[in-house]
């Protein structure tokens, strides 16, 4: 006996605590970079802020669009969100690098 509808939850909640962490790192990144007077590190950690930012957005919508699709028995939708979370970690990094760096 399966219930689809755990794993459904269980992904939901994986992207939830991933996108907590990326806000995390963002946060702690960004505070010696705003209180820095740093204005490379200031751009590219606003970049990555607001990246982060739409990428949230996109969660949300791809969220909602899964729920449906179940709903209906319809395909769920593609791997493009997954996709952007990896960049966006990776661009993130670099953020971070550079936030360090220029210190």
């Amino acid at each position: 006996m399966r219930d689809s509808g755990l794993q459904v939850e269980r992904t939901r909640l994986a992207w939830r605590r991933s996108l907590l962490a990326l806000v995390a790192v963002l946060a702690l990144v960004g505070r010696p970079v705003v209180l820095g007077q740093n204005a490379v590190a200031a751009i590219a950690f606003g970049s990555a802020a607001v990246v982060a930012l739409g990428l949230v957005v996109a969660y949300r919508r791809r969220s909602r669009a899964v729920e449906s699709a179940m709903r209906d028995g319809r395909p769920l939708p593609g791997a493009g969100v997954p996709a952007a979370f990896v960049v966006t970690c990776v661009w993130c990094a670099i953020v971070a690098v550079v936030a360090l760096l220029t210190m």
